[in-house]
């Protein structure tokens, strides 16, 4: 959803009579395996029509909201009287504002489902394009498949696709928070741009990025990376005790780093140079 142009959050409609509960979702069925990406959202409104749940990075705000309506299929007309603590709900989903980002250590909690989820995204998309490419579509007009051909011919020979996820993933990320260390308005600004951005003081950073814009941006993974955008615009560089030069190139082989094949990864992840910063590796993202 968005407001004046700018993403706000995300709406998930179930059927009705669905149930909302996590914890009734087995983790193999649709409904498991989409809330394990749901959770990773910032300003979630989850809804059967009847029911209305409101998350945050999968935690529950307030309680649970309901119309009072009998059936909602036959219900006809707008007979539902007006409900105060839903209204507030939605307001509070409406008008919601990412939190401000003031430490090291709150970005890392920040960035680490954001990871996950944009990682989710770009393997999904990649599942979506092997269905329409078996279904008669041309493997050329696949924007994400290709960009794997592309990334293994100039980036990693080796990768498949789940290495070739969380790489993307993490190049975004970090090339985002490179920029928004230079004081770039990553929000307000397309990936190309950010990438031109980042091509002088943080060439391999800013040429990797430039590499996965194009595709990303014709793609449902674009929405992820807003996500992203709009958290990172209320970090306030100067309260995380780390500059700019703070901020380097790792080289090939970063330890722990999923998705970097041993020998077979260039240089392409960035580290922010301190320890919260150090910690964020495979077992968060």
């Amino acid at each position: 959803m968005r407001v004046d142009g700018v993403l706000t959050g995300h709406i998930e409609l179930k059927a009705p009579g669905v149930s909302l509960d996590p914890a009734t979702y087995k983790p193999r069925t649709h409904n498991g395996r989409q809330w394990q990406r749901l959770k990773e959202l910032p300003n979630l409104l989850h809804t059967n029509g009847t029911e209305w749940r409101l998350w945050r990075y999968g935690k529950l705000v307030g309680d649970p909201r309901s119309l009072h309506v009998a059936d909602l299929r036959t219900m006809r007309g707008s007979s539902v009287t007006f409900q105060a603590e839903l209204e507030r709900m939605l307001t509070d989903f409406v008008l919601w504002e990412p939190a401000p980002i003031t430490s090291v250590s709150k970005l890392v909690d920040v960035l680490a489902p954001l990871t996950r989820l944009l990682r989710e995204e770009v393997l999904d998309v990649m599942r979506d394009e092997r269905r329409a490419v078996r279904a008669g579509a041309s493997a050329l007009a696949q924007p994400l498949s290709s960009l794997h051909k592309e990334w293994r011919r100039v980036l990693s020979p080796g990768a498949d696709e789940d290495q070739f996820a969380d790489g993307l993933a993490q190049t975004v990320v970090f090339a985002l928070v490179l920029a928004v260390s230079e004081g770039v308005d990553v929000g307000g600004l397309p990936l190309s741009e950010v990438a031109d951005s980042l091509t002088g003081r943080y060439g391999v950073m800013g040429r990797s990025l430039s590499l996965v814009a194009q595709p990303i941006r014709s793609t449902p993974v674009q929405t992820a990376v807003e996500t992203i955008t709009r958290t990172l615009s209320a970090v306030n560089w100067d309260d995380l005790g780390v500059r700019g030069h703070d901020v380097v190139d790792s080289c090939r082989g970063q330890r722990g780093w999923r998705g970097v094949p041993a020998g077979g990864m260039r240089p392409m992840v960035v580290v922010v140079v301190h320890p919260h910063l150090q910690g964020l590796t495979p077992s968060l993202l």
